[in-house]
């Protein structure tokens, strides 16, 4: 009976829960790419600036 036992033991041991390692990669991976692409605002400041605009009053 103890061999039984530590035979499913070793079984359940040896195949590593499904939930532990897919969790890290998935949110590792879409944060830098989500920061990396500049925004287009930034680009859109430089036409702006080449244009004649009466200044904010504010």
């Amino acid at each position: 009976r103890l061999l039984s036992i530590e035979w499913k033991a070793a079984l359940a041991t040896s195949v590593p829960p499904p939930e532990a390692p897919p969790n890290p990669p998935l949110e590792a991976p879409p944060n830098p790419p989500l920061e990396a692409p500049p925004n287009p605002l930034d680009s859109n400041d430089d036409d702006a600036d080449s244009n004649p605009l009466p200044p904010n009053p504010a």
